[in-house]
């Protein structure tokens, strides 16, 4: 009987499962047909508005969404700067994946929008990584001096 109970109340939520699903998919999808403009994109408080779960629909947009390639990167950028503390485990393995080399760079570009130490975090874990080669130039210019010094030391 309790198995019975169990698999009737899995049945009944899977509707609402696909159904999120499904609400999911369609919000991305005009998320990612916005985000595709050529030239100015929605701002990331405007991507934001559109979606109850914005960290959720950014981390696909950013893993998934190859064309165009603006559309992962303006995904990426929000994340960082909406939402770089809360996400920084992700930030950091971006910072590190050698698959990743565009979102490294993206990092360095944004370091002076994000708090001092998580910049000054995320530029260690670029220098340390396999793109080390295109942190010097960025790190030195950076307004965070605990960031500048990661370099300046050398």
């Amino acid at each position: 009987m309790m198995l019975m109970s169990t698999i009737l109340m899995a049945l009944a939520q899977m509707p609402v499962a696909q159904a999120e699903d499904e609400a999911a998919t369609t919000r991305r999808v005009e998320i990612q047909r916005r985000l595709s403009a050529r030239d100015a994109g929605p701002t990331c408080a405007e991507v934001e508005a559109m979606s109850p779960e914005p960290v959720a629909d950014l981390v696909w947009l950013v893993e998934h969404v190859r064309q165009p390639p603006w559309v992962g990167i303006r995904a990426a950028a929000c994340l960082m700067t909406e939402h770089g503390q809360d996400e920084s485990e992700r930030l950091h393995q971006w910072a590190v994946d050698p698959d990743r080399k565009g979102l490294a760079i993206l990092l360095l570009v944004k370091l002076d929008e994000l708090p001092a130490p998580l910049a000054h975090s995320l530029g260690q874990a670029v220098l340390a990584g396999p793109h080390k080669e295109l942190a010097r130039p960025r790190l030195v210019q950076s307004q965070h001096k605990d960031v500048r010094a990661l370099v300046e030391a050398d």
